[in-house]
């Protein structure tokens, strides 16, 4: 079946893209962490075939959509990240990195933090306490990277495939 050896080559070009992200994210330096990437299961429905590259941790995210006045807004998870519990309440609508209230807060990989609420409210970027990271949006580019050559690997398992059909219709014929 042709969508199945068009999977797995999907499915080898995804892990590709996911061990180049994972190599970039953990030469980064200043961004503190977890960084998870992995490949989803590839999904064949009729002519389309997908598979998902999933990401999670702190690291992650910041590397992907920046942090601070930085911050890549159009990201879609933006909206979920600001409604968050977790999102420090003090922070103003330019996003800059903000002193949060005095209190226990979790980072996004769960850890507790504890603030003494001394700088509530205040711009850390300015001081400079805390530096904003610019969106590097890593997984886009490197999918962007590996896309001409999946797609000629595609087409070099289409024309094996059809190669095979081809010459074992020819001897069922003879």
């Amino acid at each position: 079946m042709i969508e199945a050896k068009i999977a797995a080559v999907v499915a080898m070009y995804i892990q590709i893209i996911c061990e180049r992200v994972k190599a970039k994210w953990g030469n980064m330096q200043g961004i503190q962490g977890k960084a998870e990437i992995y490949a989803g299961l590839p999904s064949i429905i009729g002519p389309l075939i997908s598979q998902t590259i999933d990401a999670s941790g702190q690291r992650a995210w910041i590397a992907e959509f920046g942090s601070g006045s930085t911050m890549d807004t159009t990201s879609p998870y933006y909206s979920a990240y600001r409604s968050n519990s977790n999102f420090n309440p003090a922070r103003r609508s330019d996003n800059a990195i903000t002193g949060r209230p005095a209190g226990e807060y979790l980072d996004l990989d769960g850890n507790v933090h504890v603030s003494s609420g001394a700088n509530e409210g205040r711009d850390l970027e300015a001081k400079p306490v805390y530096t904003y990271m610019i969106p590097m949006h890593i997984i886009e580019y490197e999918i962007r990277e590996v896309l001409p050559d999946l797609r000629a690997a595609i087409a070099i398992a289409v024309q094996d495939e059809v190669r095979r059909v081809m010459t074992m219709e020819v001897r069922l014929n003879l």
